[in-house]
């Protein structure tokens, strides 16, 4: 009789605990991870890139505005200053968008800590940029 309960015993224990263990990794459910946090882009810049063909050093200011939006400058010795027309944050990369000379112009940031590296196109040029963050 002790065998017999033994017997039953057991194979409850593995009936029971069978679905458990064929239940496979992909039909478990998982969290989903934490979307990034957006990075405060506010602040000075300084960058290095090629603008037709010559290295040019380019200021990028970006502040916040009155109404809760970011705008600023971008300022170069060789073609002035010229507004933002806007800036987009996604995690930690920045899309700064103006106009140049009646041209549409597109910077695309990344940041890691204070530096960072991107490209910069309108229709006529662009390049790849490198710089950082001022304190």
């Amino acid at each position: 009789m002790l065998n017999r309960f033994f017997l039953l015993a057991t194979s409850a224990s593995v009936a029971f605990s069978a679905p458990a263990i064929a239940q496979s990794s992909a039909e478990r459910p998982t969290t989903p991870p934490a979307p990034a946090q957006n990075i405060d882009p506010v602040g000075t810049y300084e960058l290095n890139g090629l603008v037709q063909g010559s290295t040019t050093i380019t200021t990028l200011k970006i502040e916040k505005r009155p109404d809760a939006t970011l705008g600023g400058t971008v300022a170069t010795d060789a073609y002035g200053t010229f507004a933002i027309d806007a800036v987009k944050v996604s995690g930690n990369t920045m899309t700064i968008t103006l106009t140049a000379d009646g041209n549409s112009v597109t910077m695309t940031l990344t940041r890691d800590g204070d530096q960072v590296s991107g490209d910069w196109s309108m229709s006529t040029d662009g390049s790849r940029i490198t710089g950082k963050k001022l304190p």
